[in-house]
């Protein structure tokens, strides 16, 4: 077999393989979106709580304010759909 129609070969079965992967993925998603329960997370320590911080937006702006967590949660919030990717994913990394 000539290197050529080797690298073709390993491309083809690369790009099939991917697909694959990629239709697993889909399949198991609930409208093309990963469920949360799903999601790779990397967490190093424990997750603080916010409720003693304090957001302060300060600097060249007309109306400096300070924010409390609650005051945050209080705002109106906005779902956004987005296509996210981790480049440590295991997934794409190595597949066990």
């Amino acid at each position: 077999m000539k290197r050529r129609d080797f690298l073709k070969l390993m491309i083809a079965s690369a790009s099939i393989i991917t697909l694959y992967r990629l239709g697993q993925a889909f399949s198991q998603s609930q409208n093309g979106l990963t469920p949360l329960s799903n999601w790779y997370v990397v967490q190093i320590g424990v997750t603080p709580t916010a409720t003693n911080y304090i957001l302060t937006v300060d600097g060249e702006v007309e109306n400096p304010l300070q924010l409390t967590f609650d005051d945050l949660k209080k705002m109106p919030s906005v779902t956004i759909s987005d296509t996210i990717q981790c480049v440590s994913d295991p997934y794409f990394l190595k597949r066990t």
